[in-house]
């Protein structure tokens, strides 16, 4: 791989850190300031956030850089389209969620629309993120983190470092606020590199006829994602209280080095292996895909191997001593990303291949095991049947997707 090529994911590797080195540093604070039971009420708030960002990733973001990659257009045309998609896109999602809060929350709507604000404010930024790695205008992209992350730690500071106790009502307004500033400038940079943001009902019908085929799946696939990573923490929460939640984020946030990287990855690698699929065929983009894959495995094997023998001392160190006795999760969750790692590659495969249909159902068979499985499992072996729950779903996810793989080409 030449410079020129490498250039981009290097960008992207730089933009990650920030985002990750910055979700890591706002976790501690908030862990140390909340306590256990705290942090794990904050996560529960935060997962409803991951759920509309990963529906309006597979509804916009995925769908924009699979035509990038094998569509020959101009760029900023199509990325043109796609941001009157996402706006609109938004304004439905934002009316269906406070729907949804205050008739089945039953909170007021004031607390409703903040929370509803929050990740559709964080969706507009991710998505002009994808825009501008799409347009090769990388650069931009660490700027946008560099004040998302600025705005955000600035604000967690200063909360610790003030007077009274701190709820986490008030960490999610730091967020919002947060949130708000990135809103503004990926407004303002999506403007200067000439894509116009215009409110046009017939680009949106337009693009959601050219990709529904391709991105329903992935819509459903991201909802039962969802249940799949996170029913069973929620869950886990209800049965053995919110400090297993606590201590399940804290393990995914020490390993969110890992997570750096691979999600580096999503801001180039899909239409890199879009291109390859169209130029060289499915066989160079599965060669493509397993030596990307076994390049970062071997490159993280140290770190990980410190994980497993230091869990316990590395949370305390970093966390404090209420965290001392979840080191164990840390173990099961090595194993736990490397399957989201090797589920999120043959994924990379599959949408180059425009197989979104077996995504979504390798995503029904580990999400059926999570929500019938996780029940037993917590009940008999408590924190740990938790944590095997997670461990399993995935692995059954893969294995679900390379039996449909299989079917498919058995029958070319």
């Amino acid at each position: 791989m030449n410079m020129s090529k490498r250039a981009p994911f290097l960008i992207s590797i730089c933009d990650q850190v920030i985002n990750s080195g910055t979700n890591l540093i706002a976790s501690i604070l908030i862990a140390r300031t909340l306590g256990v039971e705290g942090f794990g009420e904050f996560s529960l708030y935060l997962m409803v956030m991951y759920l509309v960002l990963g529906m309006k990733n597979s509804l916009v973001n995925a769908p924009l850089m699979y035509d990038i990659g094998r569509v020959n257009r101009c760029g900023l045309k199509i990325a043109e389209e796609y941001v009157v998609f996402e706006i609109l896109t938004s304004v439905i999602f934002t009316v269906a969620l406070l729907l949804l809060y205050c008739i089945l929350v039953r909170i007021g709507l004031d607390v409703a629309f903040s929370s509803v604000l929050l990740p559709m404010l964080y969706s507009y930024g991710e998505f002009c993120r994808k825009v501008i790695y799409s347009v090769k205008k990388d650069l931009y992209a660490p700027l946008l983190s560099f004040l998302k992350s600025f705005s955000l730690l600035l604000g967690l500071f200063y909360l610790v470092d003030g007077s009274g106790v701190i709820s986490v009502e008030d960490v999610l307004v730091v967020y919002f606020y947060s949130a708000v500033v990135l809103f503004l400038g990926s407004f303002l940079v999506i403007n200067s590199i000439g894509i116009k943001q215009r409110f046009l009902l017939s680009k949106f019908l337009k693009i959601w006829k050219q990709t529904k085929d391709f991105s329903v799946w992935l819509f459903y696939g991201s909802i039962l994602s969802f249940f799949r990573e996170h029913f069973i923490s929620v869950f886990s929460g209800v049965m053995l209280g919110s400090g297993v939640v606590g201590g399940i984020r804290s393990a995914q946030t020490i390993l969110g080095i890992f997570q750096t990287f691979y999600m580096a990855l999503e801001n180039v690698l899909p239409v890199r292996a879009s291109e390859k699929k169209i130029k060289e065929g499915s066989l160079m983009t599965v060669i493509f895909l397993i030596k990307i894959y076994f390049i970062i495995i071997l490159l993280f094997f140290p770190f990980f191997i410190l994980m497993f023998f230091k869990s316990e001392e590395i949370l305390v160190f970093v966390y404090g001593e209420s965290y001392g006795s979840y080191g164990y999760f840390v173990k099961f969750f090595i194993f736990i990303y490397l399957s989201y790692f090797t589920a999120y590659m043959i994924s990379i495969f599959l949408r180059a291949e425009g197989f979104t249909k077996v995504i979504f159902i390798g995503g029904v068979a580990s999400s059926i095991f999570s929500v019938f499985g996780a029940y037993p499992f917590m009940y008999i072996w408590g924190g740990v049947g938790a944590i095997a729950a997670i461990c399993i779903a995935p692995i059954l996810g893969i294995a679900v997707n390379l039996f449909c793989l299989r079917l498919l080409y058995s029958k070319e």
